[in-house]
C-alpha cells in the first residue's frame, strides 16, 4: 500500500521465486489502490478507518480468482483481524510472518529494534507477535520517530530512495546504540528505500516474501488445495 511499495514487494517476489521460466512464476493479482486512507492517520484518531477500502481490494481480488491474500504494508496489519472476519479467502498476516521468518534467521535473539511508522508503533501489532516469540522492542524516541516518519513522507512523496539511505542508516545505528541487537524495517517505504536487508538491518518485506513462498510450494505440494486449516480467515505466518 503506496504504489512503489506494492512495486517494489511484486519486484522482490519475483527475483525471490526459484524460476527458471515465466510460466514458474506465481499467478499474481494486484490491486494497488491509492485512495485507501492513510493507515497511521487512522490508528493515531487524525484520519478515516481504511477497513472498508481494504475490504473493497480484497473483495476484488477474491472475485477476480485471487486465493489467497496479502496486504504489503506493515500500518495496515492492525487492522487484519477485522479484516480477515469479513473475506473469503485467506489473508497472510503480515507481522506473524515477519515474526516466523525472524526465529528463522536470528533464532534466540532477544532485543530488536523496530523502524516503522508511528501507527505501527501505537497500534502495537509487533510487540504483541513479538512478545509471544520473547523478544523485547527497541523503538526510537519521540524526535527520532519524528525523522522516520520525515523518511516515509519523503519517499512517499517522491524522493529516491537512495538519497534517504544514510538517515535511514543513522536511525538503524540509534538503536544499535540504545542495545537492539538487530534492527527490523518495519515499515514499507522503509524496505523501498532499503532495497533489501543487508548488514544494518532485516527487512519486513524479505521476510514476508519467504513465507509467502514457503505457503505457495506447500501449496503446490499438497495438489493446488490450500495447505492450512483456517480458511477463510488469517494465515499466522507459523
Amino acid at each position: 500500500m503506496g504504489p512503489a511499495a506494492t512495486a517494489e514487494f511484486l519486484r522482490r517476489l519475483i527475483e525471490a521465486t526459484p524460476a527458471g521460466r515465466d510460466q514458474d512464476h506465481l499467478h499474481v493479482l494486484v490491486d494497488n489502490d491509492p485512495s485507501v486512507p492513510d493507515r497511521t492517520a487512522a490508528l493515531l484518531g487524525e484520519g478515516p478507518d481504511p477497513t472498508p477500502y481494504l475490504l473493497t481490494m480484497a473483495r476484488r481480488l477474491a472475485a477476480a480468482g485471487a486465493q489467497l491474500l496479502v496486504m504489503p504494508c506493515n500500518t495496515a496489519s492492525a487492522f487484519a483481524t477485522r479484516l480477515a472476519d469479513e473475506i473469503s479467502v485467506p489473508l497472510l498476516r503480515w507481522d506473524a510472518a515477519v515474526a516466523a521468518g525472524l526465529t528463522r534467521r536470528r533464532p534466540g535473539i532477544a532485543r530488536l529494534g523496530l523502524l516503522a511508522t508511528s501507527g505501527t508503533l501505537a497500534s502495537g501489532v509487533y510487540q504483541q507477535v513479538l512478545a509471544r516469540v520473547g523478544v523485547e522492542l527497541v523503538v526510537p524516541d519521540a524526535a527520532a520517530q519524528e525523522r522516520v516518519m520525515a523518511l516515509i513522507r519523503a519517499r512517499k512523496g517522491g524522493v529516491p530512495g537512495r538519497q534517504l539511505l544514510t538517515d535511514l542508516h543513522d536511525a538503524a545505528v540509534d538503536l544499535r546504540s540504545a542495545g537492539a541487537q538487530e534492527v527490523l524495517l518495519a515499515c514499507t517505504e522503509l524496505s523501498d528505500i532499503a532495497q533489501g536487508s543487508g548488514p544494518g538491518w532485516l527487512d519486513a518485506m524479505d521476510l514476508v516474501v519467504e513465507r509467502l513462498l514457503l505457503v505457495a510450494d506447500a501449496w503446490a505440494a499438497s495438489d493446488g488445495r490450500p495447505p492450512f486449516s483456517t480458511a477463510p480467515g488469517l494465515l499466522t505466518g507459523e
